[in-house]
């Protein structure tokens, strides 16, 4: 019933020591830098092919991409591995959470070749 006890008193310290709250601070940070490399990317090689929002906070951000391509096509690049798409919307999920800069770069590189092909 009452849950793992070693597990609760060791997050209850790490909580206590402020190692949580400085985890946290530093991940938001990580992941605020990637979001902005990934806009700033978005921007350069597909900014007229291309509307989203920038949100601020998650960890992915809905691209819809111009009518005249459509997000079904982009499924089947094995190398973009998007998962969700939304059809009526013509838009698709970009999770950038997992990425590094380079591999950001090579999946927006990779979209802008499949959208102007």
């Amino acid at each position: 019933y009452g849950g793992d006890g070693y597990m609760q008193n060791a997050l209850a310290e790490i909580i206590k020591n402020g190692d949580l709250s400085r985890y946290l601070k530093k991940t938001k940070k990580s992941y605020h830098q990637r979001r902005d490399y990934l806009d700033a990317l978005l921007k350069k090689h597909l900014g007229n092919d291309i509307t989203y929002a920038v949100p601020d906070g998650g960890m992915a951000i809905w691209i819809k991409i111009n009518p005249m391509f459509s997000v079904i096509k982009l499924k089947s690049v094995p190398q973009l591995h998007i998962k969700r798409i939304h059809e009526q919307e013509n838009a698709f999920r970009f999770g950038f959470a997992s990425m590094n800069e380079k591999e950001l770069e090579e999946a927006v590189l990779c979209l802008r070749e499949v959208l102007r092909f």
